[in-house]
């Protein structure tokens, strides 16, 4: 009786993880099946996704390669929605939400796609980024370097994260510091490692907003993590250096904006 009880349970579980694959499976199917239609010439990665991010309610992480250290043009802002201008009097494309408005001159970007598959427009897009890869994870459109890639920030996605709560109605710019400096496993591996993590971002207004819903997760990696938080905010993630100079030399500081 007792043996039959546990082939039940094993059963069981394993119904519901594959219900779970399953789950994930059909949400990436569901993107790549997406059609898309956008027409930009040399626009900003910033203003390319947020059409995407915002017209399409596509959610998109980036792991900025340190190849790309030296500007600030593949920012974009990873709330929504958006009510920002998007370009200066004379056209040039501008950057907001960092702190520091940064006038983007080189890394445009040319698209003319209608009604196209979601995964051609990424292929185009991120061939234009040069150093990178794209995939599908989980619902999520996850961007990383292909050449450039920092070792502790590669670690860092992978790095395990027990438990992450966030309750119902807490603005989502509190995020942020939940997956830095309230998180045990972040401030053990940025001190095992020599990080740390700035917070010289200014939020868009609607960045206040409260969370739709509970956010509680278990026994994922902190890339996992980001998409989650991602999926349930809207909008995305990046995980860079920081663009700004460091007050000490012995340590590295990230960018970490959700």
């Amino acid at each position: 009786m007792i043996f039959r009880v546990i082939i039940f349970l094993y059963l069981f579980i394993f119904a519901l993880a594959s219900q779970d694959v399953m789950c994930q499976s059909a949400s990436d199917a569901e993107l790549k099946d997406l059609r898309v239609s956008i027409i930009v010439e040399n626009k900003s990665l910033w203003e390319v996704f947020e059409r995407i991010i915002y017209d399409y309610d596509v959610v998109i992480g980036l792991e900025e390669s340190s190849s790309d250290r030296d500007h600030n043009d593949y920012f974009f802002q990873t709330n929504v929605p958006y009510d920002e201008p998007k370009s200066n009097p004379d056209g040039t494309q501008f950057v907001t939400g960092t702190g520091v408005r940064t006038v983007v001159k080189d890394h445009l970007f040319t698209l003319k796609f209608s009604d196209a598959p979601l995964s051609e427009v990424m292929d185009v897009i991120v061939k234009q980024m040069k150093f990178y890869k794209w995939e599908f994870n989980n619902g999520v459109i996850n961007i990383y370097p292909t050449e450039g890639r920092s070792r502790n920030i590669e670690k860092l996605m992978h790095m395990h994260v027990a438990e992450f709560q966030m309750p119902q109605g807490e603005p989502v710019d509190v995020a942020m510091a939940r997956v830095t400096f309230l998180l045990p496993e972040f401030k053990a591996f940025a001190k095992s490692n020599q990080i740390d993590s700035t917070n010289s971002r200014m939020f868009p207004w609607y960045s206040k907003r409260p969370l739709p819903e509970r956010m509680e997760f278990k026994n994922l990696t902190y890339r996992e993590l980001l998409n989650a938080i991602a999926r349930t905010k809207r909008g995305g993630w990046i995980v860079r250096y920081s663009k700004y100079k460091k007050a000490d030399p012995d340590t590295e500081f990230l960018d970490i904006i959700i």
